[in-house]
């Protein structure tokens, strides 16, 4: 018992350690990586020299990861285009098992971003939806990201024509940015919300949220300024204010930043054609006519083939220009295509990746259910074979208990025979005539003498006897007896018909067998019968107590069964006073 204590406690100590270690390398990042990760929305170029100073592979396990997780991160940042989702699942397979750390919902956020490069539309919601899930209650602890992830969410349902569903998410990063005068992310969204409108041509409230980013950005660099008004001037002409627009646009693409640019010369393109400054349209238009964006491609080669502007191309170009126009429009129209294949294809992956997922979480539910199956028939076998060995136990304490009191009893007669030795004919007289029950009993030269007794103590163990036989339903003869060679040829006589002959060997035989198992058998019997035991009833008694039937017996004895059982009334006559039953009697006798 002790060594198990001390086992349990020893089991406790080391788990406890395991999980304080584990805690640690959960939480206690290399102070580089620290810093850096502070320093990547303040400064993204200083992050990504730092990150790259240091040698990875004298990282821990844990702060390798992280390490990966802070490249993932500047390079998204740094608007590089994530090619490939190998690193991410690397890292994302890593921190499904470590999800207490403080930045897991973020590990999905840059999921969705993944994706997003990568034209997995659906999936990248999924990341997106699982990182907002992720935060939770601790939304308002973080809301910087939630904000990031409401906006990604708008912007991408935003490019898969999802209009309505963007506006909710997108209204969301407005209403958190507002809550924390996020002004920087409040322009950028609200520039998103006016470009969804732009989308289902509501273009009133388009140029409200609009003006509002154009009024933030005045704040802020020129850059800015410069980008809130080339989408204030794409709505302008939309609304037909083409004086407002022209206004607004010039000088802004020559202003806004390279990533802007080809974006910027479009919209001015087409502003001043429509403002009528065929020109300065024309410029712009050229200035497009090469750039990667199948849309502005297309729509560069539109203006310049207009009426009003062909006749700024000269005559042996005309057909060059016609042939690119028509192979931009092709191509615009196969990107289209593209798109939708792309985004069934998504789809379509998605789905079977989901039914993937639902056939994993099958198979393992039911693993569970067998599982749990299997745990409960071994608990229930357990407590079938607890509960045997149990009652076993309890049958062997008690026989112990039986056999404890019948030497008690012994020792108690032996005391009162000694006391009382002096007038033993007289007193052993008188205790017959009073203790002995007065039944006739059958006549044997062989009858021991009744030993002096305490009737209480006598008619207690009777009653216990008695009480344990009828709880006892079927008690086994000993294998020490079973496989005796006395016992074999008593079989024998049995089968043969054969009878034991007078004073043959086999009663001391068998007589030794018992004693071997049950020393105290004679004695025993003696006690309860108080003194009144035949060789009759001893030999009938030892028969009973090899588990022999009455018909055996009979055989043995040469006799009939309606004598076998008229000696077995005797006995239990002698015991308790009174017949009790052939089954009672031989359980008590097996009991001995």
């Amino acid at each position: 018992m002790k060594g198990i204590i001390v086992r349990t406690i020893y089991t406790f100590i080391l788990g406890m350690a395991i999980i304080i270690t584990s805690s640690c390398d959960h939480q206690n990042h290399d102070k580089r990586l620290v810093n850096i990760a502070t320093s990547i929305n303040d400064s993204i170029g200083y992050a990504d020299s730092s990150l790259k100073e240091i040698d990875k592979k004298q990282l821990s396990k844990a702060d390798q990861h992280y390490y990966d997780f802070l490249s993932l991160k500047i390079a998204d940042k740094k608007y590089i285009i994530h090619e490939s989702d190998s690193l991410y699942l690397t890292i994302l397979n890593y921190y499904d098992r470590h999800k207490k750390e403080d930045f897991y919902p973020e590990i999905l956020y840059y999921g969705g971003r993944v994706y997003s490069d990568l034209g997995d539309y659906p999936t990248a919601l999924t990341y997106f939806h699982n990182a907002l899930d992720a935060l939770g209650e601790n939304r308002d602890k973080n809301p910087k990201l939630y904000s990031r992830i409401a906006s990604q969410t708008g912007r991408l349902l935003n490019q898969v024509r999802l209009y309505s569903e963007a506006e909710v998410y997108v209204n969301k990063a407005i209403e958190t940015n507002r809550k924390t005068g996020d002004l920087k992310n409040l322009m950028f969204n609200l520039q998103l919300l006016g470009s969804i409108n732009m989308n289902i041509l509501n273009l009133t409230s388009a140029k409200k949220y609009y003006v509002e980013a154009y009024q933030i950005s005045l704040q802020f660099y020129p850059h800015y300024v410069n980008r809130a008004k080339m989408y204030l001037a794409e709505v302008e002409k939309e609304l037909g204010n083409y004086q407002n627009a022209l206004g607004l646009i010039r000088g802004i693409p020559e202003n806004v930043k390279p990533l802007l640019q080809n974006q910027a010369y479009a919209y001015a393109a087409d502003i001043y054609h429509c403002a009528g400054v065929l020109d300065t349209a024309f410029t712009y238009s050229k200035k497009i006519i090469n750039s990667s964006n199948i849309s502005n491609r297309k729509n560069a080669f539109r203006i310049l083939l207009s009426e009003d502007m062909m006749k700024y191309i000269p005559g042996d170009s005309l057909s060059w220009y016609f042939q690119q126009y028509h192979k931009s429009i092709l191509d615009y129209m196969d990107k289209n295509n593209n798109s939708q294949i792309e985004l069934q294809q998504s789809a379509y992956n998605y789905t079977l990746a989901l039914k993937e997922k639902e056939k994993t979480e099958k198979i393992k539910n039911k693993a569970i259910v067998w599982a749990s199956i299997a745990t409960s028939m071994l608990a229930i076998l357990f407590l079938i074979i607890y509960g045997i060995l149990n009652q076993k136990k309890i049958k062997k304490l008690k026989l112990q208990q039986a056999f404890d009191k019948i030497r008690y009893l012994q020792i108690c007669l032996e005391k009162e025979r000694l006391k009382n030795e002096s007038n033993m004919l007289s007193h052993n007289t008188k205790n017959i005539d009073s203790t002995c029950v007065d039944m006739p009993v059958e006549k044997d030269n062989n009858k021991s003498a009744c030993p002096p007794g305490t009737p209480e103590l006598r008619g207690k163990l009777r009653n216990e006897l008695r009480e344990m036989a009828n709880q006892i339903k079927d008690i086994q003869t000993s294998s020490h007896i079973l496989n005796s060679e006395v016992y074999s040829l008593l079989q024998n006589y049995i089968k043969t018909e054969k009878t034991i002959p007078n004073n043959s060997e086999i009663w001391d035989h068998l007589e030794n067998i018992i004693l071997k198992t049950s020393p105290d058998f004679k004695k025993n019997l003696s006690v309860l019968m108080n003194g009144k035991d035949t060789l009759i009833d001893i030999e009938t008694s030892m028969l009973i107590k090899c588990g022999f039937t009455p018909s055996s017996i009979a055989i043995l004895l040469g006799k009939t069964p309606a004598t076998i059982g008229s000696r077995r009334d005797s006995i239990s006559i002698k015991i308790f006073g009174e017949k009790i039953g052939t089954k009672l009697i031989d359980n008590i006798i097996r009991l001995l």
